[in-house]
């Protein structure tokens, strides 16, 4: 209705600019005759009289007085410069109209037409599948003991506070026992765990006076990027035949997802390529885990409730699956992959000040 209405008195407009200026376009024409075939009065008249044949005409001149042939010819210029430009403003603004008139027309019937069809025929959204959680029973080292990161490897399970890393036991009713790491020498920030054929070991991602260092504990080399320091960290391992594969070591880096290759003439772990930013929308990132090929992302809502876990293939960086967390209620610490489709999440405990320990199966 709008667009109907701005054409509408945009033509309005054009008649009545067009009627003011006394001619349509055939009656520019016609001026431009008269000039052609203008008559001059003698020299020394005191006026100069148009054309009678054109008495009827809106742009007559006989009812003007003239000094000089210049002023009427002047007269009539500025007629048809004016009569010109009011014909072109018209029209320019009738061709806007006319463009919003169209716009408001597929805007309608794309909405109210064209997109329920489409929501009729296209197949609905596959919700996303939820994951099963049961309670591991954990025996902690100390009433005291915080845990916030955890790693998994090989079929054991690491845990480690700031100051310390504890092998734990699920459901064998042992107490966790402290990992020797006299290398260790700052704040641990993230763990995660490496098998070889000698067995498995934690490998803890540090902060000391120099910056950021990886550790398994006999040795340390440094953490070299691109100076964004690394949040989370996973060792992702496969076993080919009994034989374990070469570790990918994968960090994130605020919200992209970095791996690492071991730099030999350097003795550290260099950025080797960024395998993408990790979508925020899907949920803060709390934790990283690591299995074959696949590194496993673990989520939480903005107040920290774990949400999700969801995986991303470290061959080409595409998202392979995601997994909602149900039930837990709880603030997420971390998470880590005990195989491609399983995983232990690490949650603050709703009940006491020790945290608690949750088996998923993403199914």
């Amino acid at each position: 209705l709008l667009g109907v209405s701005c054409c509408s008195r945009t033509r309005m407009g054009l008649h009545e600019s067009t009627r003011q200026l006394g001619s349509t376009p055939a009656d520019s024409s016609r001026a431009e005759g008269e000039l052609n075939s203008l008559r001059v009065a003698e020299p020394g008249a005191s006026t100069i009289d148009a054309d009678k044949s054109h008495a009827d005409d809106a742009t007559d001149d006989t009812r003007y007085e003239f000094f000089t042939p210049a002023d009427q010819r002047d007269f009539h210029q500025r007629n048809a410069r004016k009569h010109l430009f009011s014909h072109r403003v018209m029209t320019q603004a009738l061709l806007v109209c006319s463009a919003m008139w169209l716009s408001m027309t597929a805007w309608a019937v794309a909405h109210y037409a064209v997109q329920p069809w489409l929501q009729g025929t296209l197949p609905a959204a596959q919700p996303e599948p939820a994951a099963d959680v049961e309670l591991v029973d954990v025996k902690w080292p100390s009433p005291w003991y915080y845990p916030h990161t955890l790693a998994c490897a090989g079929g054991r399970i690491f845990t480690a506070d700031r100051y310390g890393i504890f092998e734990v036991f699920p459901d064998s009713g042992a107490a966790a026992v402290k990992v020797s790491c006299p290398v260790l020498q700052g704040r641990i920030e993230a763990l995660g765990a490496v098998c070889d054929q000698d067995g498995c070991q934690p490998v803890a991602l540090a902060r000391e006076t120099t910056g950021q260092v990886v550790t398994n504990c006999t040795q340390t080399a440094p953490l070299v990027g691109d100076g964004r320091p690394a949040e989370y960290l996973a060792v992702a391992q496969g076993v080919v035949g009994g034989i374990f594969s070469d570790p990918r070591l994968v960090t994130t880096h605020e919200g992209e997802l970095v791996q690492y290759a071991w730099a030999e003439q350097d003795a550290a772990w260099r950025a080797a390529w960024s395998l993408g930013p990790l979508d925020d929308a899907t949920g803060h990132v709390r934790g990283l885990g690591g299995a074959d090929g696949v590194a496993m992302v673990f989520r939480s809502s903005a107040s920290g409730v774990a949400t999700g876990v969801e995986l991303v293939s470290l061959e080409d960086g595409q998202w392979r699956g995601s997994w909602r967390l149900q039930g837990t209620g709880a603030s997420l610490l971390s998470g880590c992959a005990v195989g491609p489709r399983a995983a232990l999440v690490l949650v603050a405990s709703t009940q006491g000040r020790r945290p608690t320990l949750l088996r998923t199966t993403l199914l």
